[in-house]
């Protein structure tokens, strides 16, 4: 957690060896920065990335054995937050801007699709295995990517029925979920730029303000 411009807060997911997987701690970790921030006068927009060149993955499914049956605790997201508010975000009162610098998979998809503004990597990619794995997306992906889709609502379930990838361009172009696709370099400085704009219009916005 950083703070790289005045009133922007910049959070990144690391377990980079684990493609940035949630486990137990860092579910606890991030719905505490994000009640954090939430509260926190000073802050008034965020960016979201990941370390290590892959934003993230999800939940950590090698958490336990293939003989076992699937423990609870694999799906930290059943709780009302998920996936430490950022599949489901109750409380949030503040924009969260993805700045997606790679590879999107199952959990990560959903954390994308419910961010306010995102902006992509030319060389990032979206998908949906769970079908793959035998598991199911439990925190509304599918009827959120139906949503953005809008009348080509059928490639939201052709893209997780089949289990497809979707390149930056598709998922901007045809499904609508990235605002942006910028080079891959470029990915988090257009995200911290466009949270220093949210925040520049809001200052504008409050000196304009009757009685300011």
């Amino acid at each position: 957690v950083s703070a790289p411009a005045e009133h922007v807060l910049l959070i990144a997911m690391s377990r980079p060896k684990a493609l940035n997987m949630f486990d137990e701690q860092m579910e606890d970790e991030m719905r505490q920065v994000l009640e954090w921030a939430d509260e926190d006068k000073d802050v008034w927009a965020m960016v979201l990335t990941g370390e290590g060149g892959v934003f993230c993955a999800g939940g950590d499914i090698k958490l336990y054995r293939p003989s076992d049956p699937i423990p609870p605790s694999l799906f930290y997201g059943m709780t009302p937050e998920g996936f430490g508010y950022l599949s489901r975000r109750p409380r949030a009162t503040k924009p969260i801007i993805a700045a997606v610098n790679g590879m999107v998979i199952g959990g990560g998809l959903e954390i994308v699709l419910n961010c306010d503004i995102v902006v992509a990597s030319d060389k990032a990619r979206f998908g949906l295995p769970e079908t793959k794995n035998g598991l199911v997306a439990i925190h509304g992906a599918l009827p959120r990517l139906a949503r953005v889709a809008g009348h080509q609502a059928s490639l939201a379930s052709e893209a997780y029925l089949m289990g497809r990838t979707l390149t930056a361009k598709e998922a901007h172009a045809r499904f609508g979920f990235v605002n942006r696709v910028v080079p891959h370099d470029f990915v988090l400085s257009a995200a911290l730029g466009l949270a220093s704009q949210i925040v520049s219009l809001a200052k504008s916005a409050s000196a304009n303000a009757p009685g300011s």
